[in-house]
């Protein structure tokens, strides 16, 4: 049997409408943060009915963190998680580039 082929799909996203971009780093985010809290979580050992007892939370709870279509995020739930899997949680501000 073949193995599939695809072709690599590279777009410069900056020239693209800001619309789009907006879109696209929003997404970006997300998926970033869902899959990191799993990467940590698997790192650590823990199921996510484990993890979610060391937060207080339900197992439902840690799947849905880890589902980049989840968009309501608390910080004190983002705490909570980072503290169970000793993890340091970093917000920060980013400046968008400015058109040339």
């Amino acid at each position: 049997m073949r193995a599939k082929r695809t072709a690599p799909y590279k777009f410069d996203v900056e020239k693209e409408s800001p619309r789009f971009r907006k879109l696209f780093y929003e997404e970006l985010s997300r998926l970033r943060l869902a899959h990191r809290i799993a990467e940590l979580r698997e790192k650590c050992g823990l199921t996510q009915a484990e993890l979610a007892r060391k937060v207080g939370t339900t197992q439902a709870g840690i799947s849905r963190l880890e589902n980049p279509n989840y968009r309501n995020y608390s910080l004190k739930t983002l705490e909570k998680v980072a503290f169970a899997l000793n993890a340091t949680l970093k917000v920060d501000f980013e400046e968008k580039r400015r058109a040339a």
